[in-house]
């Protein structure tokens, strides 16, 4: 709402340039962008989006998940399965691997969004 108000404001003064309107929209943007203190993900294109508008962050690190694979008994394989879902996509992967951890093939693929029980399996 106060953006909404702060535009109608600027295009509603004396006639200017379009390049003028872009310069004070984005000096606008700038502005009210730069008092927010949250935290944002440390991602390539956060790091790039806010370099691009001249803006300042405090970039939060993902928190590292060790994870284990447990060996199958010696003659046997393990299959490990994952998937992932969101509003618009889904995906799927499975590794088959030896009991010394070597991988004897893999897949992975998506598919039309379904349950992520249905992903992960």
């Amino acid at each position: 709402m106060v953006l909404a108000k702060s535009f109608r404001r600027i295009l509603r003064s004396e006639s200017r340039l379009p390049s003028q309107v872009l310069q004070t929209i984005r000096l606008e943007v700038r502005l009210r962008a730069s008092m927010f203190d949250a935290p944002l993900a440390d991602s390539d294109y956060n790091r790039q989006f806010m370099d691009r508008w001249g803006l300042n962050a405090r970039f939060q690190v993902p928190q590292m998940i060790t994870c284990y694979w447990l060996k199958p008994s010696p003659g046997f394989v393990m299959i490990n399965t994952d998937g992932s879902l969101n509003d618009g996509a889904a995906g799927f992967g499975a590794i088959i691997r030896i009991e010394e951890g070597d991988a004897l093939t893999a897949v992975a693929g998506s598919s039309v969004p379904k349950t992520i029980t249905y992903h992960e399996l």
